[in-house]
This record gives C-alpha cells, sequence and structure tokens, in this order.
C-alpha cells in the first residue's frame, strides 16, 4: 500500500533521496516484499478498492473512462471521483494490509473525542486554513471530505494571513518510498528541542512517525536522560497499541545506549541507526519535523503568542497532521483513519492560542462571592490526553483548567485579554501589513467589558460591547453618495448586565465613570504627584515583602490596598497611609512606594524585613547642595537640616554601637591629663558628601567623622603597609562560588570598616568632637 500525498506541496511524505532508508530491507522483509510480488501488490483487497491487473478489464465505469493505466500510480484521477471513493468507511480487507491484526486496533484517545459542547461541523476557509497551521493545500475541499462529519463553506479567494509568510517553501528534494509495510513495523523517532523552556518545563520532545502509515506522536521531556525517554516510550506504548518491531534513530547515544536502549530489548524490539554524520537516513523523522514546525510558527504566529508556547503548538500541530488525508490508491485517507480504522471527527478541530471562557467557582481553596463572576477565560493551548476538552492556560493564575463545558472565542488575541503577560516575540508583526489608509486598531472590540455612568447618575453600570462604529476612509467615503446612505451607527452599543442595550460615544468610554464614593477636591491631592493619585498602580514594601496594590482616598485618608487576585474587588488586605502628602517624599525615597506594577530588582531588598541589611540616609529629596561644615548644616535655617542630622547621627552611632571610642566628660579629661596619662586632645571634623547613584542623581547623605592627624606630634612607624583593595584571584573565587551554588552575585557597603582594631592597653587618645557636634 502506498501513501501518497500530492494535495500539497509540503506532504510528509516528500523523503530526502537516501538510497539507504529505501533500500533498508533484511532478508525476511525481502521475502515477504517477493511473496507479495507475486500475488499482487495488495492481493487480499476487494476489486472496488484496487485497481485490476495489467489485462484485465476494470469493473468500475469511471476506470474505463479514464483510460487510466490502473498499475500507474502517477495517472491523474478528478476529484469527483476521489470524493466518491472516500465518503465510504475504509474496508476491512485494506486494513489486513497496513495491520498485523485489524481486529485489536488502537483505540480512539480521549483528546481525538468531542467534549458534548463540542458541535460545529461548518467551517469557513479562513478558520479551515488556521486549524490546520496555515497549509497550502490545493483542493481544501478534499481535505475535509476525509473527515466523518467536516463542511467546508466557500466564499470567495481566501485573504492572506501572518501564517503564509512565516516559513518559505524550498523546492522538492528526494523522491516517494515505495515499499509495503504494516503498522509498526517500524518507526523512526528523534528527539527535537524548541527556542527556550516551555510551559510545563520542557526542553526537548520525543517525536515518533509509523512508516507505514505516517501517522506521527510527539511526548515532552524535561530532561534527554535514558530514564526520560524510557517513561515517553511507555506512553508511546499506551497510545499506539504496542511497540514496534524496529526502531529507525539517528546516530545518537541518547537513543541508542543506555536506559533507553536497555528498555527496548527488554520489551523484545530493536533499533537501528544511521552512520554518524548522516542524518539523512532518518529522514522520515526529519521531514515530518520540518512540517510540523512550519505549522507552529503559524499557530504562534496568527495568535501574537511567546515562544514559550512552542511544544503546546508541534503538540497540536502534530495532532492536526494526522488528521490531514493523502491518496491511497483511487481514494483519500488519512493517517488517523489508517491507524483507528474510523475518520477523524471534526468537531474537535479548532484555532491553536483562542481565547475560551469557562466556569470557575474557586481561587484556589477560597470560593468566589455569589455576586463574584464565575467564570475564567484562558489560551486554548491543545486537547486533553486524559479526557475529551481543551486544555487552557490562564497566565495570571499560571494554571491549566480542563473544564467540562467551555466557550472558544478564535477571532481574539490572547494578547487583548492579557496584555503584560503575553509578549510576541518572533519577527513578524501586524504593522508591516498595514495600510496607510487603514485605521488604528480598535480599542474597544465586541466583547470587551466597560464601566459607563448610570444615567440616574447615581453610581456606575457594567456592561459588554456588541458593536463598533463603522470607521470610514478617503476610499470609502467617495463612493458614497451623501452621509445619509450609511445605514450605520454613530456610536458604540453597549448591552449591559441587566439585558438593556445602550449607545454611547467614544468619549463616554474613555471617561472615568463618577463613583458613589467620597468625592475628591483639589486640596485633597494636592502636592501628590500624579502616580499617587487614588486608583494609581503602586508596590509597596510591607512586612517584609513588596506587594502589589492600589492608592485609595476615603473619609479616613488615604490607604494602600490589595486585592485577592487583579480582577476581583475584594480587598485581601489594606494599609493606611497617615500624612501622605508630607511624608511621600520619604516613603519614596526609601523604596517603601514603588510607582507601578513593575518587576522589583533582584538588588533592592525589603526593608520592612528583620534580616540583616545596611541602611542609609536617603539623599534624593535634599533642597539644597551640600553644605560646607556640619555648622551650617545643622543651621535652623537649612531647609535639609533633618537629613544631614540623621546623617550625622548614623555616622556617630555607628561608632559608638562599635564600642571604637569612651565618651568622657570634660573633668575626667583634665584629670588624665595632669597625670600624663594621655597626650593633648586631637581635633576632629565632619566631612559631608553626598553620594551618588550610576545615573549621577542624589542617593546618599554621607557623613564621615575624621580625626585632624596633622595636629600629632609622635611618630608611628610600621614595617608593613597594607591596601584595602579586593585582588583579582579573591573576585573569581567569589564569582565561581556564586555561580556555582546558583546564587545571585550583589555588590555591598561595609560602613565602618576601619574601625574594629583594638588599641594596645599602653596608648590612650583623646580626639575633640567636632565643631557643631549637636551632642
Amino acid at each position: 500500500a502506498v501513501l501518497d500525498l500530492p494535495n500539497d506541496e509540503e506532504a510528509v511524505l516528500d523523503l530526502p533521496n537516501d538510497e539507504e532508508a529505501v533500500l533498508d530491507l533484511s532478508d525476511e522483509e525481502v521475502a515477504y516484499q517477493a511473496s507479495l510480488d507475486e500475488r499482487g501488490l495488495l492481493a487480499e483487497s476487494s476489486d472496488d478498492d484496487l485497481p485490476p491487473e495489467p489485462g484485465v478489464s476494470s469493473s468500475n465505469p469511471t476506470d474505463e473512462s479514464s483510460g487510466a493505466d490502473p498499475d500507474d500510480e502517477s495517472s491523474e484521477i478528478d476529484d469527483a471521483t476521489v470524493l466518491l471513493n472516500t465518503a465510504e468507511a475504509l474496508p476491512s480487507r485494506l486494513l489486513t494490509t497496513l495491520h498485523h491484526d485489524p481486529s485489536s486496533l488502537p483505540d480512539v484517545r480521549p483528546c481525538s473525542t468531542p467534549a458534548p459542547c463540542e458541535n460545529r461541523t461548518t467551517f469557513d476557509q479562513l478558520k479551515f486554513h488556521r486549524i490546520f497551521g496555515c497549509r497550502n493545500f490545493k483542493n481544501a475541499q478534499l481535505v475535509a471530505s476525509s473527515s466523518s462529519n467536516a463542511k467546508l463553506l466557500h466564499a470567495g479567494e481566501r485573504p492572506a494571513t501572518l501564517g503564509d509568510f512565516t516559513t518559505m517553501d524550498k523546492p522538492k528534494a528526494g523522491k516517494t518510498i515505495k515499499k509495503l509495510r504494516r503498522y509498526l513495523d517500524k518507526v523512526h523517532l528523534d528527539v527535537v528541542y524548541g527556542d527556550c523552556v516551555a510551559l510545563g518545563g520542557y526542553r526537548y520532545a520525543l517525536l515518533l512517525v509509523d512508516v507505514a502509515t505516517r501517522y506521527c506522536w510527539i511526548y515532552g521531556l524535561t530532561s534527554i536522560t535514558g530514564s526520560a525517554i524510557a517513561d515517553a516510550l511507555e506512553l508511546f506504548r499506551a497510545d499506539a497499541g504496542g511497540l514496534p518491531k524496529k526502531f529507525h534513530a539517528d546516530f545518537d547515544k541518547r537513543l541508542i545506549g543506555g536506559n533507553a536502549l536497555r528498555w527496548i530489548l527488554r520489551n523484545k524490539s530493536k533499533i537501528i541507526a544511521a552512520p554518524a554524520g548522516r542524518q539523512s537516513s532518518n529522514g522520515l523523522a526529519e521531514r515530518t519535523w520540518r512540517t510540523i514546525i512550519r505549522m507552529a510558527r503559524a499557530y504562534i504566529t496568527e495568535k501574537q503568542l511567546g515562544r514559550e508556547f512552542w511544544f503546546y503548538a508541534v503538540h497540536h500541530a502534530a495532532l492536526m497532521l494526522n488528521q490531514i488525508p493523502g491518496r491511497l490508491k483511487r481514494r483519500l485517507t488519512t493517517p488517523f483513519e489508517l491507524v483507528h480504522g474510523v475518520k477523524p471527527d471534526s468537531k474537535t478541530w479548532f484555532i491553536f492560542g483562542s481565547i475560551g471562557y469557562f466556569g470557575v467557582d474557586k481561587d484556589g481553596n477560597v470560593a468566589r462571592a455569589t455576586l463574584e463572576d464565575q467564570t475564567l477565560d484562558g489560551i486554548a493551548v491543545g486537547r486533553d490526553d486524559a479526557s475529551n476538552t481543551i486544555v487552557f492556560y490562564n497566565p495570571l493564575t499560571k494554571q491549566y483548567y480542563s473544564p467540562p463545558i467551555f466557550k472558544l472565542d478564535e477571532d481574539r488575541l490572547p494578547v487583548t485579554n492579557f496584555p503584560r503577560n503575553i509578549k510576541y516575540s518572533g519577527g513578524l508583526t501586524c504593522g508591516l501589513f498595514r495600510n496607510r489608509t487603514d485605521p488604528s486598531p480598535e480599542p474597544f472590540p465586541p466583547g470587551t467589558r466597560v464601566t459607563l455612568a448610570s444615567p440616574a447618575d447615581d453610581g456606575e453600570v457594567r456592561g459588554t460591547v456588541v458593536n463598533v462604529p463603522l470607521v470610514t476612509t478617503e476610499v470609502f467615503t467617495s463612493a458614497v453618495n451623501s452621509p445619509s446612505t450609511l445605514e450605520c451607527s454613530a456610536g458604540y452599543t453597549i448591552e449591559l448586565d441587566n439585558g438593556s442595550r445602550r449607545e454611547v460615544s467614544f468619549e463616554e468610554l474613555v471617561k472615568p465613570p463618577k463613583t458613589p464614593s467620597v468625592s475628591l477636591d483639589t486640596a485633597a491631592l494636592e502636592g501628590l504627584p500624579y502616580f499617587l493619585h487614588p486608583g494609581s498602580k503602586v508596590t509597596m514594601d510591607h512586612d517584609g515583602t513588596f506587594h502589589k496594590g492600589y492608592i485609595e482616598h476615603s473619609s479616613e485618608g488615604f490607604r494602600f490596598v490589595v486585592y485577592r487576585h487583579p480582577r476581583s474587588k475584594t480587598v485581601d488586605f489594606a494599609v493606611p497611609l497617615p500624612k501622605l502628602k508630607q511624608s511621600w517624599t520619604t516613603l519614596v525615597g526609601d523604596d517603601v512606594l514603588i510607582p507601578g506594577h513593575g518587576t522589583v530588582s533582584t538588588f533592592l531588598r525589603p526593608a520592612s524585613n528583620n534580616g540583616p541589611s545596611a541602611k542609609h540616609v536617603s539623599a534624593k529629596n535634599l533642597l539644597s547642595p551640600c553644605p560646607p561644615s556640619l555648622i551650617k548644616a545643622l543651621h535652623p535655617s537649612n531647609p535639609d537640616r533633618q537629613v544631614w542630622l540623621d546623617s550625622y547621627h548614623e555616622e556617630k552611632g555607628g561608632l559608638e554601637q562599635h564600642e571604637v571610642f569612651e565618651r568622657i566628660s570634660k573633668k575626667q579629661y583634665l584629670a588624665l591629663r595632669r597625670q600624663g596619662l594621655i597626650p593633648d586632645a586631637l581635633p576632629s571634623m565632619c566631612v559631608l558628601v553626598i553620594k551618588k547613584d550610576k545615573e549621577g542623581k542624589p542617593d546618599r547623605a554621607k557623613s564621615r567623622i575624621v580625626v585632624l592627624g596633622n595636629y600629632e606630634d609622635r611618630v608611628y612607624d610600621k614595617s608593613k603597609r597594607f591596601a584595602p583593595v579586593l585582588k583579582y584571584s579573591s573576585l573569581r573565587l567569589l564569582v565561581s562560588k556564586a555561580i556555582g551554588d546558583k546564587r545571585v552575585l550583589q555588590q555591598g557597603d561595609c560602613k565602618n570598616a576601619f574601625c574594629q582594631a583594638t588599641l594596645p592597653d599602653d596608648e590612650r587618645m583623646a580626639i575633640r568632637p567636632p565643631h557643631g557636634d549637636p551632642a
């Protein structure tokens, strides 16, 4: 039986021209081939399914009228004859030529069974094109006829899509395999990988392709160890209904050695490998993977998804590739029908990456309130292998859902529902195909949830956009005689939650609705920056963790609130912000309040935890330049007096904490001086400096108390001197240690680093406080 697929330029059977792949026959296979040649290619098949032998008149009037050579597989056949032959089920005698035991065919997997809520069997050309990964079939009607119930609607020429340009076709190379094999006689396998770690933690995948039926399987791998590959082969045995007589792989030690080889031999199978450097000998797996990755690129580009969806894209592409038909003699059949004996059900077809809505009544272990939404949205990433439903992934909760009932919105892009979680990382964007006269993207497409002011001015109402105004261009308006001929709405149609409909303008949608809360006057917001106004997104350092929440204002004042989840109105906890107008500069300067919900830098540690961390006085809110002396810095007329006072206490308190000096009174000093136990006291001074960050902005107000050693009359002589500089060998040691332990290397500052030494008992020194010391 020759499975020939001429209806698609990217047919799976077009293998690289490799003589070894064609001539790789064992002695038993050669004898089996010779016996079949003597009896005819398909001797056990019925006459109505196979063309007659040369010299025998055909009983099919279609064959007589065509005049084509029945044994010539390249003979042309019209589409009407193919559709007529394909409408019937695959005869059991034809299955006998492909299966060793046609009575025990592999069961149809749950992922190929439609859910009760899936009843679509009619497809338009554009959706049909996207469902099959933007494959360019010569006759799409032939593909639809290979299923059990699919109907394709023709509405003129199909428009071009982004998926049509993700992969450019190359000229064909190679020839079609002409050998007769049975199901699971020989299976090609290979390990594939994507651009990054996929959702679910998959780094690699195991691809298997049956030579006789071209049925393919893909299983995710978190690693490429022998035990991981053996686990994937266990799943393959359960799905395929058994193990093949022979595996064919490239020269990969992970597949032809170790635990994987021992598992294959233990299960009474064997594996052959292509010679080293001859990966083309595994051409069936290589060619199938090229087709799968082409479809996966189209899926990801059409829905503007990130590269982390690559595994689910290739897994769904393999599932749909099994349902693409090819020509078997004078009829069409699919790999799915050749393996399972039944036609695929078109109710299971959907566009990968579509937005789906399904019921959810709990957030973790917490049940939702009665008035809260009992549904959740997600991205359709494939069919569930354990049940007859679709798997949805929600980027906000980072969880997978397999609901029994759902509803798909195949025309909506995932980025519209998850704008902060979906980032398209491909090189093809919609902007490249936008004409200058095309309007900008619709800001409120149908299905968008909006909030409007109540007509009675007593609060707000919620609704859904069901119709958008018609946007006209110069070309369109020139073809219209008068504006009165346009039978269209000038505004948006909103269906409110109470069932009524309302026409609103664009200005009403973008205008913030009036709320029944306490109105804010300009005096309440005076002095606050825009990013701290009520409703602004703010990240706050609270209880040792950075929390993402919002600023709210009520009769009791400002507060920071955190909701249960981004779409909930239930407050998880709130933190009062008394005197926010007076203290916001300090809170922002100390990184207690961070504008926005962006990612907090890993170098920024929460200051509210009890762990050891260095603290310094912030200089971000200084109003004057650095003063020249401590006296001027602490003068009452200086607007930054409190900042420099805190900086001085930080320095002096650190010295006292490390017991660098002992405070004595003037009376004690004079007594020690008369006894000759200490020399004259040396003066000191306070040096004030404003440290700057990497961007050159003020960061730290630093004070340093130094002793004026130029007034010292004693001479000190040391034989060795050391410079406090880190050696490069020590730096390399720290870096390698951090990388080996998978730690983040951070830069730290040790205050009072050179005040740890202890003076001998016979040496004493008296230091006068700096001028301006507030004591």
